[in-house]
Parts: structure tokens; C-alpha cells; sequence
């Protein structure tokens, strides 16, 4: 018989009643051992019988447990949930699942539909979707779930919109409170249960519009979405609608363009397709486009309004950006998603750095050829279509904001410090080469204006160099703090980056004598940093000069240089300059890539600066274009429009009706499958159903 040593002592006993219920089975090990049980188990029971001592066990299936009774602010819904059982889940790249729904016209009365057909056909649709989720789900996970709401939940009361005597069961309160919005409420606690998490967005449509004359805001969709925010919904569902007619929303890194076909209207000539075309390029134009795949690797440099090259990986929500015409616009996203593919690479005449991105970004280009041929017209061009021989261009941050403390003798200071100086914490030093002697003079001059200090000369005779060494805290420090020490590391302060050009033309001219040396028309300067190369380059485009760079390589003994050419006529100024594209390449790529979008204006803005290059944030739009993006978007760019003109839905591939879809998007594919999910046979081909066949 094993030992049954139970504690009399009342410390003990209380000790124990803290422990044991919420011990793991490492500390129930310890408290057997030292009550000399011959194992937990029996410990257990014999704690129990004699202490009433027992240790808790949670429940396995929290989640589950809090939707089993879930609990809604709004009283008169009670919710039914739909037991559904998933089988097992494949191991193949998780995917996000996107239900599309609309016009259900909840309250409408026609001879084969009522409100017991419009609560049969969320039933229908439940059952739909989770079929194919679940043959999916064979073959990899979908754990999140998008319901895109394309808006006409409810009939409405406006007679403009066919409410009339007769066609509808009940008011439009009664409509969202009694119909819409239990039964939504319900297809969500449904759903729930079979995803980790449901993103909701919903955009307004036309038969929930109060009247002619009312807001478009004044609209019963958006009270139902309102609602729908209020209701006390279980943790993972979240609720987004928009005011506006459309929505923009990002899944796996992809834009997708959702909106109600009401805003489509004036076809030519009758065909739908014609103003589908128009309607869609216009988004396009004024939203900043909505394709997907175009981004850059996470280390391409942008250009802000401050001057500064910042990494894309980096860049903040309300920075601005230097697109084209030097104009500044305000970050609203940066974008990032997962990518598996080709990039491409441009190798530009006079620039520093090339330009990767996917073969879908568009870039400011002028193509070569006859004036009046395209030759002297700036066009937005996929980087798969540029050729070499094509011209990008560059701008240059346009904003000028003076600082009176950096004087013109400073930034002449700053200027020699990036060519030849150095300095640590408590003194810096000016290298020169024997004959600089009069450069020597200037700088000494410089520092005891400023500082009413001059330094010592130290010479080097079997290097045939001299050194002014200069022992101060301060001037080290104010010098680091202005371009930092290290050679291959020196870059100005962005606010030298929005000086007058007095000033840094001042920076530029001592940095050329230290480093630079003249050659025919044109002044050439060194440096092995390639921040401070990009830096000077704009320096020299602010000021008119043409600005080429060419790259040495690394080699043995020796770091990257790049040698800056400035011609000494200066040019026109214009608002960017013009560069040659040298090399084109590709190269396999798996990782992150990012994208910014940013502010604008309808036919200006929506582009930055990435590597000095002119791109659009988003994309641009072509005629060739629509068909492929409405092959891969389906009902993403025709929203709801329902039309039965062959033509149309021939162009577009699909049928439209009924708008409710399901599909999956891939995280670097984009859309990888997509059924039209029928959920009652009125919708069939060349058949009517009735209401008596749909209730069966």
C-alpha cells in the first residue's frame, strides 16, 4: 500500500488548496514527492476525500463555448447557429476566403420571392460556401474570411426604386430590424464558428436611397452596416463600411475596388460593357489605381519632401513624397504583401543605383522617335514594356526652407568636412595634399571665423600630405551632426537638403575643391558613400547642372566609389531631367515587397520618387488592360451590375447574376479560384422558378 501522508497543518493545507487546482503537471510532480504519494493520481484522490482539494479543468473550446450562447446588445435578434463541422485541412499556403454578397432587397414582395425566401436563401448560401470551403480546405488552410457587401440589403421605400403599393411586405425600419439585420447577424455567428476571422466591408447601393432629393449619405444600407457595427458580435468580426460609393480594400496584400453597379449609367449605345470601360478608367485615374502585383523590394530608397532618402520599408503614414512636376504628396498607406517572381532591372544612364521592381509598376518614361510621334510625351509605362533607349525621369525636391543659424561659411565648412575631413568625439581633422596650401588658408579661415579657432598643420613628408587637426568638442560635434564622420558613411542633415541654393551651392563648390578636380566643361567630384552621391545629385539638379554617375566597384584594398559629373554650362531648369535607360535584367525574387499610396489629384499626384525614378504608386490604366483585369477580378471591377446584354457579359466573362460569389486569394497569386454561388433557381437560364419550388 502506497504512503497517504495528508498535511494536518492549517498552513500547509492552504498552501495546498492555492496550488494544486491551477498546477501544471511539473509542480503536481513536486507536491507528490514531498507528500510521499507513489503517484499524482493517487495524490488526487486522496487530497480529495480528505481536504475536498481538486484540480480545475478548464474547458478545451473557449471560443466555442462564448459562441454557443452568444450575446447581442440589440435584444429583439436571437441569432440561430448552424452547427457545421469541418474536415481536415490540407498543408498547402494558407489562403484568405472572400464571400460576395448583395442585392437581397429584404423587404420586397414579387410573385417568387417574400421574406421566407430571403431568409431560405441565406440558408442556401451557408450551406454553399461552406461546401467549397470545405473541398478547399483538402488542400490548404482557410483560416480568414472577407464578406465584401455590395449594398441593396433592403428593398427600401422610395418610389423611384420600385417600391410601390404592393411590391413591398413591410417598411424600411422593419426591413433592417426584423429582416436584414437578424439574418445577417446570424450568418455571421454562423460563419464564425468555421473561420479564425471575418472582415466585413459594405458599400451603400441604390434602392436603400430615401428619395430623390435626399444625401446620398441618407441611405438605409448604411443604417443597416451602422447597426450591424453596434450589435455585439463575437471577437474576430469586425465591421467596416464606407460613406462614399465605393471602397477600396486590401486582402493578402492585393487592392480590390468594390462598388454598386447604380454607378454605372449613360451606355453608348445601350451596351453596359461601354460604360463599364469609361466608369472604371475614371476610377482609376482618380483613386489612384487598383491593380495589384506592382511593388518594390523593401531596401529601394524614396524620396521625401524633406530632401531625405528613406528605405520604402520605413516610410510613415503622412510623410510626404516628390513625384512628378516636383510636387509634394502625403502618404495614406504603405502596402506590403508577400511576393514569389520575376523583378526586373533598370540600369539608368548617370544614376547611382538601378531600379528593381515587378514587371507591372509603371514608370514616367519618354520613348524615342519622331516629334509628334510620342517621342517628346511623357507616358506612364509598365517596366516589362520599357526598352532600352527609353528615358526616365527624375525630380528634385522643390521646397526651400532657410535656417539662419547655417550660415554660408558653415555650409562651406560642411562642404570641405564631407571631402576631407574626419572627426571623433573630442577633435577633428582635414586631410590635404602638399599643394592644397591655399585650401588650407580658406579652411583655417572658416574655422576662426566661426569659432575663433585655427588648428595645427601636422606634415606628412613621406606621404606628401598635411593634416589640420583641430581639438575641440564642440566643432566635432557639430560637424558629426551635420554629415556624420565616417567616409563611407557621411550624409547631410535633411535640412541641408532644403536650404537656398546660395547655400548649397556653397556645400557643392567646397566639396568639388576637396574631392573634385575639373575636366574639359565638367566638374567631376569622388566619394565612397552612396548616401551623400544620391544627396549631391539632387544638390546639382536643384541648382541646373546635368548630373551623371558612374560606379567603380569594389576591389581589393578598396570600397565602392561613385564619381559624380557636373556640367560646368548650366542647363534650364525644368521641373525633372531626362536619363537613358542602359540595361534591362531579371532576376528571381521571394520575399517582401512594399508600395506606398499616396494623395493626389484627378490627373496629378498619385506617384513618388523610388531610387531618383518617377513611379506611379498604384499603376496606370490601358485600354488593352480591361480585359485581363476583368478576366482575374470577375465581379471586382463590375461591382453588381446585373445586365443580361450578351455582349457585355461576353466581354467580361462572367455572368453577374446573382452577386453572390466566393473565391479564394492567394498571397502571391492574387485570385486563385472563384464560384458563382447560386442560391435559388429564379436565377437559373431560360427558367423562372416560384416561390413554392424555391421553399422546398
Amino acid at each position: 500500500m502506497p504512503i497517504r501522508f495528508v498535511p494536518t497543518d492549517e498552513t500547509e493545507i492552504q498552501k495546498l488548496k492555492e496550488i494544486v487546482p491551477n498546477a501544471d503537471r511539473k509542480t503536481l510532480e513536486e507536491v507528490r514527492k514531498r507528500l510521499g504519494f507513489k503517484n499524482i493520481k493517487t495524490m488526487l484522490v486522496s487530497l480529495y476525500d480528505t481536504l475536498g482539494i481538486s484540480r480545475q479543468c478548464p474547458s478545451t473550446h473557449p471560443d466555442l463555448a462564448k459562441l454557443a450562447e452568444p450575446q447581442i446588445e440589440v435584444k429583439i435578434i436571437t441569432p440561430e447557429i448552424k452547427e457545421y463541422i469541418p474536415k481536415a485541412v490540407g498543408k498547402g499556403d494558407p489562403e484568405t476566403q472572400v464571400l460576395v454578397i448583395g442585392d437581397d432587397h429584404a423587404g420586397e414582395k414579387t410573385p417568387s420571392f417574400d421574406k421566407k425566401v430571403y431568409g431560405k436563401r441565406f440558408d442556401v448560401l451557408f450551406q454553399s460556401a461552406m461546401t467549397i470551403t470545405e473541398l478547399h480546405r483538402n488542400m490548404y488552410p482557410l483560416n480568414d474570411l472577407v464578406i465584401i457587401d455590395v449594398g441593396d440589403n433592403v428593398q427600401g421605400e422610395n418610389p423611384y426604386q420600385g417600391s410601390t403599393i404592393g411590391t413591398v411586405e413591410c417598411g424600411a425600419v422593419e426591413q433592417i430590424y426584423d429582416l436584414a439585420l437578424p439574418t445577417l447577424t446570424s450568418f455571421l455567428f454562423s460563419l464564425k464558428q468555421q473561420f479564425k476571422s471575418i472582415k466585413f466591408y459594405g458599400v451603400r447601393g441604390n434602392h436603400g436611397r430615401y428619395s430623390r432629393t435626399a444625401p446620398q449619405t441618407s441611405n438605409w444600407d448604411l443604417a443597416l452596416y451602422k447597426a450591424l457595427a453596434k450589435t455585439k458580435l463575437p471577437e474576430g468580426i469586425e465591421i467596416h463600411y464606407s460613406d462614399e460609393f465605393s471602397k477600396i480594400v486590401e486582402i493578402e496584400g492585393f487592392r480590390f475596388f468594390i462598388f454598386h453597379s447604380d454607378q454605372i449609367r449613360s451606355a453608348p449605345f445601350g451596351i453596359p460593357y461601354f460604360a463599364l470601360i469609361r466608369a472604371v478608367k475614371d476610377w482609376y485615374v482618380t483613386y489612384g489605381g487598383f491593380p495589384y502585383a506592382i511593388c518594390f523590394p523593401p531596401d529601394t530608397k524614396v524620396l521625401l519632401s524633406n530632401g531625405e532618402m528613406k528605405a520604402i520599408q520605413m516610410v510613415k503614414t503622412g510623410e510626404q513624397v516628390i513625384g512628378s512636376n516636383n510636387q509634394c504628396w502625403k502618404v495614406k498607406h504603405l502596402i506590403k504583401r508577400d511576393y514569389d517572381g520575376k523583378l526586373i532591372e533598370l540600369g539608368i544612364q548617370g544614376l547611382p543605383e538601378t531600379l528593381s521592381c515587378t514587371p507591372e509598376h509603371p514608370i514616367l518614361t519618354r520613348r524615342k522617335g519622331r516629334k509628334g510621334s510620342g517621342g517628346h510625351v511623357a507616358l506612364w509605362t509598365e517596366a516589362q514594356h520599357i526598352n532600352i533607349g527609353d528615358w526616365v525621369a527624375t525630380p528634385y525636391p522643390p521646397m526651400i526652407v532657410d535656417n539662419d543659424e547655417l550660415s554660408v561659411d558653415w555650409c562651406n565648412l560642411v562642404g570641405i568636412y564631407l571631402a576631407e575631413g574626419f572627426a571623433d568625439e573630442y577633435q577633428t581633422s582635414f586631410g590635404f595634399n602638399e599643394g592644397e596650401d591655399d585650401l588650407i588658408t580658406e579652411v583655417k579661415q572658416l574655422l576662426f571665423n566661426l569659432y575663433g579657432k585655427v588648428g595645427n598643420i601636422y606634415w606628412d613628408k613621406k606621404r606628401h600630405s598635411k593634416c589640420l587637426r583641430i581639438c575641440s568638442k564642440e566643432i566635432a560635434s557639430d560637424l558629426r551632426g551635420a554629415a556624420d564622420c565616417l567616409a563611407w558613411e557621411k550624409k547631410l542633415d535633411a535640412q541641408y537638403m532644403l536650404l537656398p541654393q546660395s547655400k548649397q551651392e556653397a556645400i557643392l563648390r567646397m566639396w568639388l575643391k576637396g574631392d573634385g578636380d575639373k575636366r574639359t566643361d565638367t566638374l567631376r567630384g569622388t566619394t565612397t558613400s552612396p548616401i551623400l552621391a544620391d544627396q549631391l545629385t539632387i544638390i546639382g539638379r536643384r541648382l541646373g547642372y546635368y548630373v551623371s554617375v558612374l560606379i567603380k566597384p569594389e576591389r581589393k584594398g578598396h570600397r565602392q566609389s561613385f564619381y559624380l559629373a557636373f556640367s560646368y554650362r548650366k542647363l534650364k531648369r525644368y521641373s525633372r531631367e531626362w536619363h537613358k535607360v542602359k540595361r534591362i535584367e531579371y532576376r528571381d525574387y521571394q520575399g517582401d515587397v512594399y508600395n506606398l499610396e499616396v494623395t493626389g489629384r484627378k490627373g496629378q499626384g498619385y506617384n513618388y520618387t523610388a531610387n531618383s525614378i518617377i513611379v506611379h504608386n498604384c499603376g496606370h490604366w490601358h485600354k488593352e488592360d480591361f480585359l485581363r483585369v476583368t478576366s482575374e477580378t470577375k465581379l471586382l471591377i463590375n461591382g453588381a451590375l446585373v445586365t443580361d446584354d450578351p455582349f457585355t457579359l461576353e466581354q467580361i466573362k462572367t455572368s453577374t447574376i446573382p452577386n453572390h460569389w466566393t473565391f479564394g486569394v492567394h498571397r502571391r497569386k492574387g485570385i486563385s479560384w472563384l464560384y458563382s454561388l447560386i442560391v435559388d433557381n429564379k436565377f437559373l437560364p431560360h427558367k423562372q422558378g416560384t416561390m413554392e419550388d424555391m421553399l422546398k
